[in-house]
């Protein structure tokens, strides 16, 4: 059976939406409202999209679930490492953290900021004034006194699920599966929160990425591309 996939492209002056579906394809067109705005209007706006959607020339960016009804265990995670709750002091801890675990990333050439402290420190505060912001479910990972990783989630006013916005591991500390202990933590804290769903929006190119998620019972279901 083949799976119904979503695949959304970005204009400036409109949406096109492109159902594909086994063999056929549906063309969907919808003019978004293209009335002036003010200089007010446009920085308020700026203010809620989030960084990863304003990818550098064209990229797929592709969406991917999963259920929170059965999750693994929570466990503590590996000696010497440690989580700190998030606090606003400790931004400058995370884009380090952020900075080293997207060092060796495909992404970085669609994302220049994500090549130096002060950019990672740029879409972290980006990702912490968006609507729905969970603070309660983002934390930063320390082994010893080392930021080395960290996970930042969110709530979809429209769907009513848990997003994960940012998750990233230095690349030395992979291998013990930190990674994915961070991410169940994160998905236990969404589920106490009483949602279903939890999705994570990951770019096409991070092939890496996809498997981690797809390890952790994520499936994809939507893609967009940004020209």
């Amino acid at each position: 059976m083949m799976r119904e996939f979503k695949l959304i492209l970005f204009y400036r002056g409109d949406d096109r939406e492109i159902i594909l579906c086994t063999g056929n394809v549906r063309f969907n067109v919808t003019e978004n409202d293209t009335a002036p705005m003010t200089n007010g209007e446009i920085k308020r706006r700026s203010k809620i999209i989030d960084p990863f959607d304003k990818p550098v020339g064209g990229l797929v960016r592709i969406t991917m679930y999963r259920d929170l009804g059965t999750l693994p265990l929570d466990v503590p995670l590996p000696f010497g490492y440690r989580v700190e709750p998030w606090v606003e002091p400790m931004i400058p801890a995370y884009a380090a953290a952020m900075a080293v675990a997207f060092s060796d990333s495909p992404e970085l050439e669609y994302y220049p900021k994500l090549s130096s402290q002060d950019g990672c420190l740029e879409m972290i505060t980006e990702i912490a004034s968006l609507p729905g912001f969970i603070m309660g479910a983002s934390w930063l990972i320390f082994f010893n006194r080392e930021p080395c990783g960290l996970v930042l989630t969110g709530l979809s006013g429209t769907r009513g699920e848990g997003i994960i916005r940012l998750v990233g591991i230095a690349p030395r500390h992979r291998r013990i599966k930190v990674g994915s202990q961070i991410v169940t933590k994160a998905l236990w804290a969404l589920r106490d929160r009483r949602l279903d769903t939890a999705s994570v929006t990951i770019s096409g190119v991070n092939r890496k990425g996809i498997r981690f998620f797809r390890k952790n019972k994520f499936q994809a279901e939507t893609a967009r591309e940004y020209l």
